[in-house]
């Protein structure tokens, strides 16, 4: 997946360069890591700098392990920091055994693992070694942690952030295995959850198993308004009865909603290997006029543009 989407940038596509923020990053980076002096690293342009820009992954679960809407979280990438910011729930989650068989998941109910996920993040170049010890598991400035065995370079957030097959197959042990990306991940602990742990190894999918909006990202951030671009692979449906869906009764599935548009407003997928049920933020009566709002500028041939100013439900997702 990387390997193509950079097919035409050399330095993008390389798979041993480090990430960074900017120049000042990579410097202090390399004077508490000499051993990183000679190393390749790639930072943001220094013309075109956005104060952020976060690349999304579903962090799915610690490998031959099943994730599920209770488990399966956001894994934030970025060029100077990786991670994953809150507990779900704030709590510890639970993961049970992942079938050979999809089918056969009732199965493997009782062989479940407990673990703390998310916490906080890490600095990107050093993601994905070993978990440090307890103390330094709490966070902190300066920390030493595990090197990791490679690079978290680019083309390995691209393709993470892109793997659209991966929440299918991580419902089978073997596809997991065979198929999904993989990188070491520790949690950062805190008071609430202070038990330390190790490093397991994770499967990760496309953030839009989770989130294809982005919004919840920015949300997290406490942006207070931000440019959503609903890009749609399903078009409003022509046959659906609008004139006569009320907010009780509206159906976006059957009405051709886009589903990063309709999950935010609480409505679920039936989709598999997907995890949609903890994603509402909006009022869930607000869907149903914004769509015939969009589907109106859409049938007059406008752009279906709109602006909007909407009440954050006071509980953020649990990701």
């Amino acid at each position: 997946m990387s390997r193509w989407l950079y097919r035409y940038f050399d330095d993008l596509k390389s798979f041993d360069n480090y990430t960074a923020v900017d120049a000042a990053q990579i410097a202090k980076i390399k004077e508490q890591n000499p051993q990183l002096e000679k190393k390749p690293f790639l930072s943001m342009r220094a013309d075109r700098r956005t104060q952020a820009y976060t690349m999304c992954c579903t962090m799915l679960s610690p490998e031959g392990r099943l994730a599920t809407e209770s488990n399966a979280v956001s894994l934030q990438m970025a060029a100077n920091r990786t991670g994953s910011p809150f507990y779900p729930d704030n709590a510890q989650v639970k993961y049970q055994k992942a079938p050979i068989c999809p089918c056969d998941k009732c199965c493997y109910k009782c062989c479940t693992i407990t673990r703390t996920v998310g916490g906080g993040f890490v600095e990107s170049f050093a993601f994905g070694g070993e978990a440090p010890n307890a103390k330094g598991q709490m966070g902190g400035q300066g920390v030493k942690v595990g090197a990791p065995a490679k690079p978290f370079a680019l083309p390995y957030m691209a393709g993470m952030s892109s793997w659209a097959p991966g929440g299918v197959m991580d419902s089978s042990a073997v596809l997991g295995e065979l198929g999904n990306l993989r990188q070491k991940y520790w949690p950062v602990t805190s008071p609430h959850l202070p038990k330390a742990q190790k490093a397991l190894m994770y499967e990760f999918g496309d953030g839009g198993l989770i989130d294809n909006s982005g919004v919840l990202c920015q949300l997290q951030r406490g942006a207070p308004k931000f440019v959503w671009i609903a890009t749609a692979w399903s078009a409003f449906s022509t046959t659906y009865d609008w004139a006569n869906a009320t907010v009780e009764n509206f159906d976006p599935i059957a009405a051709g909603v886009v589903d990063q548009l309709y999950v935010l407003f609480g409505y679920n997928t039936t989709s598999e290997g997907y995890f949609y049920a903890n994603d509402q933020v909006f009022e869930k009566d607000l869907l149903l006029p914004m769509c015939k709002e969009l589907r109106a500028l859409a049938l007059l041939g406008k752009p279906a543009v709109l602006k909007k100013t909407m009440r954050v439900l006071p509980t953020l997702p649990r990701h």
